[in-house]
């Protein structure tokens, strides 16, 4: 039983050692065609867990149901605009200084990058 126990906790630490690092603050901009947008997050993870907020057009926004699962990034921001509910959904694949981005609004992503910035 205890080499089981050792086993699941060297497997437990291996895993935790895997996954990547999105504490901090990110700094990137949308292009469109009316130019860039820029955006950033403040983020911070506890487990799985992502937490934080996003500053844009829209103002300072919270994160929900963020997770990070190895690198894999996924949270949602939702606000009103002009009394109407919208969510926009983003994944990401976290990098030492970057996160390769993209958000869902509608049909069509759009993919941009944010850089590390403390």
């Amino acid at each position: 039983m205890n080499f089981r126990r050792a086993i699941a906790v060297f497997a437990l630490t291996a895993v935790s050692c895997l996954a990547s690092d999105a504490d901090g603050k990110w700094a990137g901009a949308i292009k469109t065609p009316n130019g860039p947008i820029p955006v950033s997050f403040d983020l911070t993870t506890n487990g799985n867990n992502v937490t934080g907020t996003t500053v844009g057009p829209q103002g300072e926004v919270k994160i929900t149901n963020g997770k990070l699962e190895g690198s894999l990034l996924s949270f949602s921001l939702t606000f009103d605009v002009a009394g109407t509910k919208m969510t926009i959904r983003y994944k990401g694949i976290v990098e030492k200084d970057q996160i390769n981005m993209s958000l869902s609004f509608g049909d069509e992503p759009t993919e941009f990058v944010v850089k590390r910035v403390s």
